[in-house]
C-alpha cells in the first residue's frame, strides 16, 4: 500500500470524489459518486476550569462507507469497539502510555482510523502482524511477550490517519505519549475547586463536581446545569449521560438547561433528558439551538403533556444573539408508536405519580389531535422510534404550516412501557443516543406587540408564564423573560436534521446518523 504524503491533512469537512466500480456491460460509462466525508464538528468548545491539561486524545472514529443513497457514498463516523484508557498500559517499554483499543476491520481504507491529538505525540502500533505503511516506522527491537512487534512514530498536534488493518489480520492496539516519548502526567484538581474533592478515574463515573464545572447564566441572571460532552476531556471519567449538540457550535458560551423547569418548580424534569440540537443554516448566515427535555428513562414523559423547549438563534459570523425563547412546548397526549387500526393508536394512561397527578391523555388526544409523543407499548410493538410531535409555540412567534411544527425522534428509546396502563418501564438494551429532528418550515418573527407590552422602547424583551401563553409587560414570579431581536422575520432550516458526531454533535440535513454512545458510556437514564 502506498502512503500518502501526510496523513490526514484537511480531512473531516472536505468533499472528494470517488469513482465505483464499473457496471457490467462495458459500454455504459464508469458512473462517478460523491463521496461526503463525515462531517465532524471541529471549534471552540473551551474546557470551563483552569489549570489543568487534557488528553493526549481529543477524539477518535474509524471511516466506514454506507451503501450508495442517489450516486452519494456516505461515510460513516463508527465508534463501537474503541476505548481509550489514559495511562493504563503495562508493556514494557510502554508502563503508563495511553490506550485506544481498536476493533477489526476488513476495510482497505487508507484513512480508517482517525486520531485527534491535542499536542505533539508518539504513537505506537502493538500489533501480530504489519503491513508496507509501517515501513516508516521504528521497528522494535524486541517482540512483546504475545509475540506482538511495536512500531513507533513522532505526529504533531492535530488530525492524523492510519489505514486498517485488513481482512483476516485481527485488530491491532494503539498507543500514545508525550511527543519525548513519555506517559502523560494525571491531571490534578482545577483552580478553585476543594482540594479535598475526589479525583475522577478513567473510564469510570465522574464525581459530581466534574458535571457541576459546566453551568451557564439563564436570562434571570441565575447559573443553572449546562452542556458537557459525554465523556469529561480532560479526565477521561464519564457522566452516564448526554446533553446532545454542543452549543459553541453556533456561537453559545453554554445553554442554562434547568432553567424553565426551575421557574415552572410543580413540575421537575430529570437533569438527564434535556437534548441540544445545533444547525448551522450557512446560507442564511444564522445558527439555531434548539433544546428540549426529551429523556426516554423515566416515566414522567409518559405522565406529562408539555415539556421544556428552548430555542436560541445567533448570528454565525458574529456570535450575536438575536432570539432567546424558553417554554413548555405542547407534545400532546402519549399514545403507542404502532397504531391497531387504521389511523388509530391506544392511548397510554398512566397512572398518578407520587407528587404529581397525571394528565388525562383522551381528553388530550381530543384537544390536540395532531399532537402526540408515540411510545413503544411491548405488548403491541416493542421496536420502532419514540417520536414526539409538536412542541413550536406562534405566541411567542415561531409558526409552521404545519401542524406539529417540528418532530423529535428517538430511534432507540432507552425504555418501553409494558402495556398501555404504563404503571411502570421495560428497559431496552439500548441507551436512547440516537435522536433525528424533523423542522417542518418553522418560521420566527418579531412581534412589536410582544415587545411593547411595558409599554418601552422596542428592545426585543418581553415575559410570559412558563407556558408561552400568557404574556407579561414586566418580570415576576413564574415569569420567562423573552427576547426577539426587533425586525427579525427568519425561515429556521426546513427538514431532517441527524448527527454524525457524538464528541460534539453538529446537526447535518440528510445525515447519515448512527448510535453515538461512546465506550458504552451512558447509562440507563439518558
Amino acid at each position: 500500500m502506498k502512503m500518502k504524503p501526510k496523513w490526514m491533512q484537511g480531512i473531516g469537512l472536505s468533499v472528494i470524489l470517488s469513482t465505483a466500480i464499473a457496471s457490467c456491460g462495458g459500454s455504459n460509462p464508469t458512473p462517478t459518486y460523491e463521496t461526503i466525508q463525515p462531517k465532524l464538528s471541529s471549534g471552540n468548545f473551551t474546557y470551563p476550569a483552569a489549570g489543568v491539561q487534557p488528553t493526549l486524545l481529543s477524539r477518535y472514529f474509524v471511516a466506514q462507507a454506507g451503501s450508495p443513497n442517489d450516486g452519494k457514498i456516505r461515510l460513516q463516523a463508527v465508534y463501537w469497539g474503541m476505548k481509550y484508557k489514559p495511562r493504563f498500559n503495562k508493556y514494557p517499554g510502554f508502563t503508563g502510555w495511553d490506550q485506544l483499543e481498536m476493533p477489526g476491520s476488513d476495510s482497505t481504507r487508507e484513512d480508517w482510523l482517525r486520531l485527534t491529538l491535542n499536542r505533539d505525540a508518539t504513537i505506537a502500533i502493538v500489533w501480530k502482524k504489519s503491513a508496507s505503511w509501517l515501513s516508516s516506522w521504528t521497528k522494535g527491537a524486541t517482540p512483546l511477550a504475545d509475540g506482538s512487534s511495536t512500531y513507533t512514530k513522532s505526529f504533531a498536534a492535530g488530525e492524523v490517519a492510519l489505514p486498517s488493518p485488513g481482512k483476516d489480520n485481527g485488530s491491532y492496539l494503539v498507543l500514545l505519549a508525550e511527543k519525548d516519548g513519555k506517559a502523560s502526567v494525571a491531571p490534578g484538581l482545577p483552580m478553585g475547586v476543594d482540594v479535598a474533592s475526589p479525583i475522577p478515574v478513567p473510564n469510570e463515573v465522574c464525581p459530581s463536581w466534574v458535571d457541576n464545572l459546566y453551568s451557564s447564566e439563564a436570562p434571570n441572571g441565575k447559573s443553572y446545569p449546562s452542556w458537557h460532552p459525554q465523556i469529561d476531556p480532560v479526565y477521561w471519567c464519564y457522566f452516564r449521560h448526554e446533553h446532545g449538540s454542543d452549543p459553541s457550535l453556533i456561537g453559545l458560551p453554554g445553554i442554562p438547561l434547568e432553567y424553565i423547569a426551575n421557574v415552572n418548580s410543580n413540575q421537575p424534569e430529570v437533569h438527564e433528558g434535556f437534548k441540544g440540537f445545533a444547525i448551522r443554516d450557512e446560507k442564511t448566515g444564522y445558527g439555531w439551538y434548539i433544546n428540549v427535555h426529551a429523556e426516554t428513562g423515566d416515566l414522567h414523559r409518559v405522565c406529562t403533556r408539555k415539556h421544556t423547549v428552548t430555542v436560541t438563534v445567533t448570528k454565525l459570523e458574529t456570535g450575536e444573539i438575536v432570539a432567546q425563547l424558553g417554554y413548555k412546548g405542547d407534545f400532546g397526549a402519549s399514545i403507542g408508536n404502532k397504531e391497531i387500526a387504521p389511523g388509530k393508536s391506544p392511548i397510554i394512561q398512566t397512572p398518578n405519580m407520587p407528587g404529581m397527578v397525571c394528565d388525562d391523555q383522551a381528553a388530550i388526544l381530543k384537544d390536540a389531535p395532531g399532537l402526540s409523543k408515540r411510545i413503544r407499548i411491548a405488548t403491541i410493538d416493542n421496536g420502532g422510534y419514540e417520536n414526539w410531535h409538536g412542541g413550536l409555540n406562534s405566541i411567542l412567534g415561531l409558526t409552521s404550516p404545519s401542524k406539529e411544527g417540528m418532530d423529535v425522534d428517538i430511534r432507540n428509546p432507552g425504555t418501553t412501557c409494558p402495556d398501555i396502563e404504563c404503571k411502570t418501564l421495560v428497559l431496552n438494551n439500548s441507551h436512547g443516543d440516537n435522536r433525528f429532528i424533523d423542522l417542518h418550515q418553522p418560521r420566527l418573527k418579531y412581534s412589536q406587540t410582544n415587545d411593547t407590552l411595558n409599554g418601552s422602547a422596542a428592545d426585543g424583551v418581553f415575559y410570559s408564564d412558563v407556558y408561552g401563553i400568557t404574556l407579561f409587560d414586566a418580570p415576576g414570579v413564574g415569569r420567562v423573560k423573552q427576547f426577539v431581536k426587533p425586525g427579525l422575520d427568519i425561515a429556521a432550516p426546513d427538514g431532517r436534521y441527524e448527527s454524525e458526531d457524538a464528541w460534539r454533535g453538529l446537526y447535518i440535513k440528510e445525515g447519515n446518523s448512527s448510535n453515538l454512545e461512546l465506550e458504552d458510556a451512558l447509562g440507563a437514564t439518558n
